[in-house]
């Protein structure tokens, strides 16, 4: 093996440069990208189109950017390296790395706004560049325990090896989630290692720093410490600000289409902007805040809101069980947030089509108002199975979209309210219909709104495609956040061109 040294004067400088090159780097493809979301053009639309599972054009760009950015920065810093020098051109590559999951994991505001993209879109890509940043921890430790004398020499230097213990176990079981293997709750608790890890690199990275006071081995800590410190301030503000709410009525539902639980709380100085959601907290329920769509309360009372939620998961269940005997069984809950980037008014179309499949329905519940209020025209498809939800929503929907505007299909059950038609409709003759009676107005932008299973998605992408007349802005707003590689297609909120996604609702 070979004994430690300190990297010469050249090699040093020579990994000061393209450090300096690879943030730069990274700044403008931030600059370019924040460009191209606020230029919407055919270009941008073309970019920002959903493809398989969720991705676009855009996002795999960046991502491969990004990353033969860092193998471009290893071979460049590190060419002419003796094997010791190398360890540290690795480990600087790994340092950086580090911080790009990090400063895609915000809840508010964050890199991700610059590029008109949602945090829910940004934590697919949090996840692809963890496992990237874990990948060159592993790379950079394999090369340390063959090439140094004593890589465990100091308590600093070990932390190196239990951040990649504990970063494995932090997101292995991403994948187990996606196949329903473990629960929402477990995922998210295991995940936690992953933030344990962070803390011991960090300590890493400063060790080296200050043992050699470069700038290569400077930076790293230094970027990684902005991006934490970001995380944990809007973090601290979340739980601090979090409202806490008194439940004015809470019903539990059952019919042909389900069980579903009907939330009214009442939270003083909550506002939130339409499309956005929340997270519900529940101590007694569950360790883990889970999203959900905000949904307005009656005209009049700017203090109420409301969270229509279908029983499908551990924790719905618990909730409906729990709120089974009123308002005075109900469990103590707060509500943090709002949090999303809502598509509406951001995009400007001429139109907006509504698309929604069951309880995702929800979110169009407040939009249709602000599309409405903005001068669009507005058009509704929704398919569903549950009566009692279509009566709960039947108030938002009706003032909003005119009869012969809106296509809603019954599937089981019975009801009457916004003219529900019972059995099943075609999507793409419906679109198809929708897209020669817009361009014969002279609406020459739509934006398609689309939230429901995966499916329904499917169907609408391929009728958009099929359809002319119209230049279609596909925003797909789905029940799924976490990166999925997998065979299930899901959904992304790519900037104001492209494929949008909103309020995740986890159970």
């Amino acid at each position: 093996a070979a004994t430690t040294r300190a990297p010469t004067e050249d090699q040093g400088v020579k990994r000061d440069h393209w450090t300096l090159v690879f943030i730069g780097l990274l700044i403008v493809l931030t600059a370019v990208g924040a460009g191209v979301a606020l230029l919407p053009t055919m270009l941008s639309r073309k970019i920002f189109w959903p493809l398989m599972h969720g991705w676009n054009v855009a996002n795999a760009l960046a991502i491969a950017l990004a990353l033969a950015g860092l193998i471009v920065f290893c071979i460049a810093a590190g060419a002419g390296d003796t094997v010791q020098p190398n360890v540290f051109t690795l480990g600087c590559a790994a340092g950086l790395a580090l911080s790009l999951p990090i400063w895609w994991s915000a809840f508010g505001k964050g890199v991700h706004s610059l590029l008109g993209m949602s945090a829910e879109a940004a934590w697919r890509i949090h996840g692809v560049f963890g496992m990237m940043a874990f990948v060159f921890g592993v790379i950079h430790g394999i090369d340390a325990l063959v090439n140094v004398a004593d890589p465990m020499g100091t308590v600093p230097k070990a932390f190196g090896l239990v951040a990649l213990v504990l970063m494995l176990l932090g997101i292995s079981p991403m994948n187990a989630y996606h196949i329903k293997l473990i629960s929402y709750d477990k995922f998210k608790l295991l995940h936690m290692l992953s933030a344990v890890a962070f803390w011991f690199a960090l300590i890493h990275m400063i060790d080296h720093a200050v043992q050699f006071e470069t700038f290569h081995a400077i930076a790293a800590p230094v970027v990684n410490g902005l991006a934490i410190a970001c995380f944990i301030g809007q973090k601290i503000y979340s739980k601090i600000t979090a409202g806490k709410p008194t439940v004015e009525t809470v019903d539990v539902s059952s019919d042909e289409g389900g069980r579903h639980v009907f939330l009214s709380l009442n939270i003083r100085g909550f506002s939130f902007a339409p499309g956005q959601w929340g997270h519900l907290n529940i101590p007694s329920i569950s360790l883990v805040p889970h999203p959900f769509t905000i949904v307005p309360g009656p005209p009049g009372n700017e203090h109420q809101i409301q969270f229509f939620t279908k029983v499908t998961g551990n924790f719905t269940q618990k909730l409906a069980a729990a709120c089974s005997g009123g308002v005075q069984a109900a469990p103590k809950m707060t509500v943090e947030g709002p949090f999303g980037s809502p598509p509406i008014p951001a995009v400007k179309t001429d139109a907006v089509v509504f698309v929604a499949g069951g309880v995702g329905i929800t979110p169009v519940l407040s939009l249709a108002a602000e599309a409405q209020k903005s001068g669009r025209r507005v058009h509704l498809f929704w398919t569903l199975r549950s009566s009692s939800l279509l009566q709960r929503c039947a108030p938002f929907l009706e003032p909003r979209i005119e009869p012969a505007r809106r296509r809603v299909c019954l599937t089981a059950g019975h009801g009457e309210h916004l003219g529900a038609q019972k059995g099943r409709a075609d999507i793409g003759s419906w679109l198809s219909e929708t897209a020669s009676q817009l361009a014969s107005d002279g609406v020459k932008t739509a934006m398609i709104f689309v939230c429901g299973p995966d499916l329904l998605i499917q169907s609408v992408k391929k009728a958009a495609t099929a359809t002319s007349g119209v230049a279609w802005y596909l925003h797909i707003e789905e029940f799924h956040f976490l990166p999925n590689l997998g065979p299930r297609v899901t959904g992304n909120k790519q900037g104001p061109p492209g494929a949008l996604i909103g309020a995740p609702t986890p159970a």
